[in-house]
């Protein structure tokens, strides 16, 4: 739990130094889009592109809160693996506590994204290039995805065994 929000922390912490560094290099017309060859093809202006990322980031930031507030509904509205043992009043705080933690391992990488994606499209408006690799970050974060989704689903809401392996107990497992 605590790598999570390390990470959390650090991609907070990256897209607001990739945002300041902007503010200050961006010239007054940003490339703010850029089609499936990386070439732009359409434009803001700075506050409006900095205001985005930063509203895009800011909210970001504010989902594993949601999570918490979510705890707080009835255990039929809540969605999550092996609800008997998770839902139960007795696991509560715990799916709680791991669901929070998850979240913001894919809060990180989201953010880790727009933060790659921000500082790609500075560079490509300075020196009026295209992004150089448009869909390698995209291909990467996907990966990322795929790999948090097999480890919330396999390890992370797997429900616990009660007893470890242990020949004295009767179990090689």
């Amino acid at each position: 739990m605590r790598t999570a929000s390390v990470a959390f922390a650090g991609s907070a912490a990256a897209l607001a130094g990739v945002l300041g560094w902007a503010a200050t290099v961006l010239p007054d017309t940003v490339a703010s889009h850029f089609g499936a060859e990386g070439r732009a093809d359409g434009w803001s202006s700075r506050p409006a592109f900095l205001l985005t990322m930063a509203g895009i980031g800011g909210f970001l930031l504010l989902m594993p809160l949601v999570v918490r507030l979510a705890m707080r509904l009835p255990p039929g509205m809540v969605n999550v693996p092996n609800p008997d043992y998770w839902l139960a009043p007795e696991h509560r705080e715990e799916m709680a506590a791991r669901m929070t933690s998850a979240l913001r391992g894919f809060t990180a990488l989201t953010v880790l994204l727009l933060t790659i994606t921000t500082w790609q499209t500075v560079v490509a408006t300075i020196e009026g290039t295209g992004l150089p690799v448009p869909w390698v970050p995209i291909a990467l974060y996907l990966v990322a995805v795929l790999v948090w989704l097999v480890r919330l689903y396999r390890h992370t809401f797997a429900v616990p065994d009660p007893l470890p392996a242990s020949p004295w107990l009767g179990r090689t497992d």
